[in-house]
Order: structure tokens, then sequence, then C-alpha cells
């Protein structure tokens, strides 16, 4: 027997990626490993966010990702983070990572047809692959500059095989893109300084401290 969606009551039966399904009627995707969960290691702080979950449309909660400050939703368990955050996480923990690498299956194409729309200016949000290790999908907003990614996906790409440490591919946006002062992200990391000429002074500094 198919499970039932929580929002509208429908079947769930679409796959849309390892672990998820979609509801066939109103899309709403169900998270089918809350396990996944402790893998991403997320740290509830008891306060609601600002902002719903695009999937379930509750309202999400504030939460740690290691010590950037993210929005989480207890149900799907997805994760909004903004671009400087999610790609803080990333480095660090592929940086930090000593246990047994695991290859990533394949991401299902279908995975690339899902949208949803920005927590923070309601507008679509860009789904397409995260261009490093561990071939998952996330959703973007240039306005806002937010990640959304979906529970399981943070652990996916730290235990995948490849470089580790610095890595210039990791940037899920351009490094230039805004963050959009509309937005409101109170809740959310928000670097005092970022842009393009603070990366390309890192390329610099990381190119050059290894010759000296």
């Amino acid at each position: 027997m198919s499970p039932h969606c929580h929002t509208c009551g429908a079947p769930v039966n679409t796959l849309v990626s390892a672990g998820r399904l979609s509801c066939d009627y109103c899309g709403t995707v169900h998270n089918l490993r809350p396990e996944a969960l402790s893998s991403d290691r997320v740290s509830w702080i008891n306060e609601e966010a600002d902002h719903a979950c695009p999937n379930c449309r509750i309202p999400l909660s504030r939460a740690l990702v290691d010590a950037e400050k993210v929005e989480a939703c207890r149900q799907c368990l997805g994760i909004l983070m903004v671009r400087e955050g999610f790609s803080t996480v990333i480095e660090s923990r592929r940086s930090l990572f000593r246990g047994t690498e695991v290859a990533p299956v394949l991401y299902d194409p279908r995975a690339l047809e899902h949208s949803l729309d920005c927590p923070a200016c309601q507008k679509r949000m860009e789904t397409h692959p995260y261009y490093g290790p561990g071939n998952v999908v996330i959703d973007s907003c240039h306005a806002c500059a937010l990640i959304w990614v979906d529970t399981g996906e943070l652990t996916q790409i730290e235990k995948a095989p490849g470089r580790r440490g610095w890595e210039p591919e990791a940037a899920a946006v351009p490094a230039d893109y805004s963050f959009g002062a509309e937005a409101g992200f109170s809740g959310l990391s928000r670097p005092a300084g970022s842009g393009l000429g603070n990366t390309l002074l890192s390329v610099l500094v990381r190119s050059i401290l290894p010759h000296m």
C-alpha cells in the first residue's frame, strides 16, 4: 500500500531521489529516511523561523549546522542555508572527514523537474546539480543567495570520493551574487565580507602558500 501525503491525503508514489517520494497530487516531498537527520548533524534551536518550508509549507525552525545558522524543517528535514554558509560547511566537513568514503548513487533526472519557490522572495528557485562531489541536486535562489538542500545531501557530499580541502568547484552559485536585503535573513549566517574580490584573493593566497 502506498503511503499518503500528510498535506492533502493523496497517494505518495513518485520517486524524486533516493529516500524521497513526491505526492502525486500536490507535489509535497516526503522523506523516507528520518535517520538522515543525525547524519547531517543539525542542532535544533527551539525557535520558529520567519520562513516556511518550500516542501511542506510549515514554518521552518532555527537551527545550526556546525557553526552556521540555518533554518530547517522538522518534517521533511530539508535545510535552508545562505550560499556562503553552505560553502563553508562543505569545505570544512570534507577537509575534516576521516571516515570511509561512499560512492554516491546517480540522481534521478526527474529530480531536476521538481521545482521549489524560495522561502524568502517566493520566486521559483533554480534546480540544478551541485557542481562538486556527491551527485546531489540542490535548489538555489539568485536574488537571495540562498541554498535549499534535502535531508542527507550534506552527508552525501561530505562522504563522496574526490578532492578534499579547498575546492574551487565547490561553490554552488557564483561568489558575486548579492544577498538581497529584501530577504531579511537575520536568522541565517551572513558573513561580513563576501564577493568576487575576496574569492580571487583566496585563490591567489592558497596558490602561493604551498610553494613558500
